[in-house]
């Protein structure tokens, strides 16, 4: 019995758009927690607290600040200031008239109406039922049943005016301030708010204020101006805090001793109730932008996700984010669990543990960005960049300089076969382009292509005869012979294209700048626009499958279709950060790379391949399954290839083998004594790949 194998086609548009309702989101991996400004912080325990940032990021920490996960997802705006009240309620305010409430310790926010528009800058509730919030237009609003309603007790007409922190001494007593030097003052829970002067001069906004209680308070602001009272805001007398920076937060102990965050890595402490303040020695350069007290310990957050604690009053702090904040370029998954990062100033991050940790490597050239890597197994890998620099490795661990013969900054490098490679790139004198190629899997590279009248950006060979490669000017280079020679194909743009993606010799992508996204079905000899629905550079596109594919770009943009680009999604990414590189290893996961050593991952439900099928008694020896011909159980079936197993019929005669990494496989019946077999034919195996296009295989043993 030869019964033919069979491959199960799964409809492309159902099964991928089945898949693609499993992308759930995108979640940091490298900066940790996250690495978006942060704006604010509150603890209200040495174990509890919260911070928030820019894109709608609120974090969490029940462990003092060791360990932080984020509790808002897929809000944009920014959200500027937090006040909880409890272990379980707080508000949050920020851009747009948000305000956000929780009485589940954050792990629900909603939202209430502001009845504005403008920003709102920051929030303080006395108690759960009273609080304000204020911001553009120094707008102050005013709830006293827990922000079932808010009513508008200021405003000025004036756009440009606004009000940026709060302090009450009381349920009546509080003070305002904010841009121009205006500070209000209210003796009847903000009933009226009357103007109070505050120092001399124009273009100074005050950012921070504090009272210790009705008397002794302080006001800080930008240009480090620091100001202090100790009769209750009757006057101000200006003090010198020693910076010019700005002032952004300020907490007090008590009446002596306090702390002010600040821009630049500075943050101060006074022990003779602020008239001299002192720099202390943070050892960071970021500017700090919110700043708590808890039971003896201090917290400061501030740009690019920054977390620092202090347990002695600030004299020395502990780093409790992890992560580079150098730019990563570019991003290559050999395997699953084997990734690669280059980028800014000699940056290499690799992890083994598919995302779990990113460990930093030492360059070859320390001092060279890099802008483009590419493996061809989990240890063999490569890393191009300015000036002509290719630096290599051959264990995953360290990594030599190879001589590149030109001084071009080089973007781009793949492979179409383990030993044919091609490296692009270009020069800003004359704007020319230049393509290197490999044919001794990287050992060595000559230029095969120079003064290509564009600089070049990014490549693509589905295998080592037929390639493209894209530029500047809508440039699209075309080969099918290895780089031996290359033609122009029409673009029908101009605008920058910096990168392409082949899935085989005829279907392609390009994309680049103003959201361009070029489709190509008959390997490139007409190009069609696809509709990306965003207007920035699109800078790299990475095929999960054939109609599945992934684009990433500008202000943190990433594009996903499932039926070949005919329609792209805007997927929430988490950030604003640009996004430069983007690559899918398979098995559900795929990467993107970016500004600030941004490393984030989006991974969904794995199912993989599978191979099923029958063994069952060929009771008329034709080497095909007819009707009534019983399945045999009992009988031993191995796999082998990308991964190894086995599996014993049923009684029925099925087995199956589920959730299969893709890749090559062979399955074979073991024959038990005195049977022969009949189906398949020698060798008596089948082999056969599973893909994504592919996933499902089917054999029949008789």
């Amino acid at each position: 019995m030869n019964a033919m194998a069979t491959i199960r086609f799964l409809l492309g548009g159902l099964f991928l758009l089945s898949a693609s309702s499993l992308f759930a989101q995108w979640n940091w991996q490298s900066p940790l927690p996250q690495g978006n400004n942060l704006l604010h912080v509150q603890f209200i325990d040495t174990s509890l607290g919260w911070a928030v940032g820019e894109y709608g990021t609120v974090l969490h920490t029940s462990t003092g600040g060791t360990g932080w996960y984020e509790q808002e997802f897929a809000r944009t705006d920014n959200i500027l200031s937090i006040s909880m009240t409890s272990p379980v309620e707080g508000w949050a305010v920020g851009d747009n008239g948000l305000i956000l409430h929780t009485t589940d310790s954050g792990d629900d926010w909603l939202e209430q109406t502001s009845t504005v528009t403008g920003g709102l800058n920051a929030v303080l509730f006395l108690d759960p039922l009273n609080g304000w919030a204020a911001g553009d237009r120094e707008v102050i609003l005013h709830t006293t049943d827990a922000g079932g309603t808010w009513v508008s007790q200021h405003q000025n007409a004036n756009p440009t005016t606004v009000l940026n922190a709060f302090a009450f001494t009381s349920l009546s007593d509080g003070w305002a301030v904010g841009a121009n030097r205006n500070v209000y003052h209210t003796t009847d829970s903000g009933a009226t708010w009357q103007s109070r002067p505050v120092g001399s001069g124009t273009g100074t906004s005050y950012l921070a204020v504090t009272f210790v209680n009705p008397s002794i308070g302080f006001i800080a602001g930008t240009g480090g101006e620091t100001f202090r009272t100790t009769d209750g805001g009757s006057v101000w007398s200006s003090v010198s805090a020693g910076v010019s920076t700005n002032l952004n937060q300020i907490v007090m102990q008590n009446s002596f001793v306090g702390w002010i965050a600040g821009d630049n890595g500075k943050i101060l402490r006074t022990v003779n109730g602020g008239l001299s303040w002192s720099p202390l020695a943070v050892g960071d350069t970021e500017d700090f932008n919110g700043l708590a007290r808890a039971g003896g310990r201090l917290w400061a957050v501030g740009t690019l996700g920054k977390i620092i604690e202090s347990t002695n009053s600030g004299t020395s702090w502990s780093v409790l984010d992890k992560g580079s904040r150098l730019s990563a370029n570019w991003i290559d998954f050999p395997s699953v669990s084997v990734g690669v990062a280059v980028g800014q100033s000699g940056l290499i991050l690799r992890t083994t543990d598919a995302g779990s940790t990113w460990l930093g490597q030492s360059s070859a050239s320390p001092s060279v960005s890099c802008y483009g890597v590419s493996f061809i197994d989990a240890i063999h890998g490569w890393a191009v960049g300015d000036n002509g620099t290719i630096i290599r490795t051959v264990d995953g661990l360290n990594w030599t300089t190879q001589p590149s013969t030109v001084a071009h900054s080089l973007f781009g490098i793949t492979f179409g076969s383990p030993s044919a490679g091609w490296i692009v790139g270009g020069e800003g004198t004359g704007f020319t382009g230049v393509i290197l190629n490999s044919t001794d899997a990287g050992a060595s590279w000559h230029v095969q292509y120079n003064s290509v009248p564009q600089i070049l950006y990014g490549a693509s060979f589905p295998d080592a005869a037929n390639g493209w490669a894209v530029g500047e000017q809508g440039l699209i280079l075309h080969t099918t012979n290895g780089g031996a020679s290359w033609t122009t194909q029409p673009a029908g743009t101009a605008a920058a294209l910096f990168w392409c993606s082949f899935v085989d010799n005829n279907r392609g992508w390009a994309v680049g700048d103003s959201g361009n996204i070029l489709h190509t079905t008959n390997g490139g000899a007409s190009w069609k626009r696809q509709n990306s629905g965003v207007p920035v550079s699109l800078f790299s596109i990475s095929h999960v499958s054939s109609p599945e594919a992934f684009i990433a770009g500008d202000a943190g943009t990433i594009l996903h279709t499932s039926d070949a680009g005919a329609h792209w999604e805007v997927q929430y990414s988490r950030t604003l950060n640009s996004i430069f590189g983007i690559f899918s290893p398979g098995g559900g996961s795929v990467w993107a790379c970016g500004d600030y050593g941004t490393i984030l991952e989006n991974s969904f439900p794995f199912t993989g391949g599978s191979v099923t099928g029958l063994v069952s008694y060929d009771v008329n020896n034709n080497g095909i399954h007819d009707a009534g011909e019983p399945g045999t159980g009992g009988w031993k079936v191995m796999l082998q290839g990308t991964q190894t197993d086995s599996s014993v019929t049923i009684g029925n005669g099925s087995f199956a083998f589920q959730h299969l990494p893709y890749g090559a496989y062979s399955v074979r019946e073991i024959v038990q004594p005195s049977w022969t077999q009949t189906a398949p034919s020698f060798p008596g195996s089948y082999s056969f790949t599973l893909s994504a296009d592919t996933p499902s295989f089917s054999a029949y043993f008789g």
